[in-house]
Parts: structure tokens; C-alpha cells; sequence
């Protein structure tokens, strides 16, 4: 049985219908093809793959991943916000005005998730670059893990993403979603 994609249920779906154009029914046939619920993710992800290719849509590999994650909600095997390893994540992002470079701008939004007292962080931060982000990386207490990740906009602007994966509950990332917009404001 597959699920109408234009239903909110399925708001995953429905994304991945209108960027690629295929019908939802012809993509779940392609899941069901390569074992359904009891495929892996990785095994979905490949069967739908070259659905994705032939739809001509940009970032095949990423829409069907995408087209994978909507399907699994479909079927029970996750919900909103969980990893395919069963923990949850948030992301919250701005975009801000600097003058500086990325890795300061990185620094300084490290120097927000410490000073804000929002979250507790346990262990000393690791910073690393590459050629189109810069990261700030930190455990917070209990377990989960804090990403920022700054990223060039377009002149004078950078795109700054707080990232909390290791989650062990829906109810912790909801109370976690507020705590980012939070640091982010003080950008």
C-alpha cells in the first residue's frame, strides 16, 4: 500500500515527486522491487538510484536518498528528525553579515555555543576546514554531538548551520530546535 505524497504525512514525499517529476507509485515500486521493509537503507537507496539519474533532476544521489528516508517514514522504520542508526538530529541555520573570513566567523560561533550556557559542552572543540565549509565540533553532555558549519552565501554574507546529532528521543530534538535558533540569534 502506498501513501498519497500530497498528504501532510508525506511532505517528504511530495518534495521528491515534484523535483524529479517520477510518480511516488513508481518509486515505491522500485523500493518493493529491492526487498521493501525488510531492504536495508543502503539496498533502497541503490534501487531507486537510477530512477533518480533518469528523472534528470540535479543530485541524483541526494534525491534518492531523500526518496529513501520518505519511504522508510512510509513503512514505519523512522520518523521525522531519526537517522537511519535509530538516533535523532536538528539542524538550525542562519545566514549572517561579516566581514571576516569563514574560519573567524567559525570561531566566533563556537565561542556563542560555549558562552550562551543553552548547552553544556564536555570536551575541548576540533576545528577543521575545507575547501567550501568550516567546522566547529564539540560533545555536549549526555552524549550528543554539536556541528557549526559556516559556509560562504555570496559576498559579505555566510550561511552558519548548528547540526546536533546522537540524540536519543524526538521529544530531546524538539526541546534542542529552540535552544539553536537561540545561539544563532546572538550571531
Amino acid at each position: 500500500m502506498t501513501a498519497d505524497p500530497s498528504t501532510p504525512d508525506n511532505a517528504d514525499a511530495a518534495r521528491v515527486v515534484a523535483a524529479t517529476g517520477l510518480d511516488w507509485d513508481r518509486i515505491v515500486g522500485a523500493f518493493e522491487a529491492a526487498g521493501g521493509a525488510e531492504a536495508s537503507h543502503t539496498d533502497l537507496a541503490a534501487a531507486v538510484h537510477p530512477l533518480m539519474v533518469g528523472s534528470g533532476v540535479g543530485n541524483p544521489g541526494w534525491w534518492g536518498q531523500g526518496a529513501t528516508v520518505a519511504y522508510e517514514k512510509q513503512i514505519g522504520r523512522r520518523v521525522t528528525g531519526q537517522s537511519g542508526a535509530g538516533d535523532f538530529q536538528v539542524s538550525a541555520t542562519r545566514t549572517v553579515r561579516a566581514t571576516t573570513g569563514r574560519g573567524e566567523l567559525r570561531d566566533a560561533a563556537g565561542a556563542a555555543v560555549t558562552a550562551s550556557g543553552l548547552v553544556t559542552v564536555v570536551d575541548q572543540a576540533r576545528v577543521s576546514d575545507t575547501p567550501k565549509r568550516s567546522y566547529w565540533r564539540c560533545s555536549l553532555d549526555g552524549g550528543p554531538a554539536l556541528q557549526v558549519a559556516v559556509e560562504p552565501k555570496d559576498t559579505g554574507r555566510f550561511t552558519v548551520t548548528l547540526t546536533v546529532t546522537g540524540m536519543s528521543t524526538a521529544a530531546h530534538r524538539e526541546a534542542m530546535r529552540p535552544v539553536l535558533k537561540e545561539i544563532l540569534s546572538d550571531l
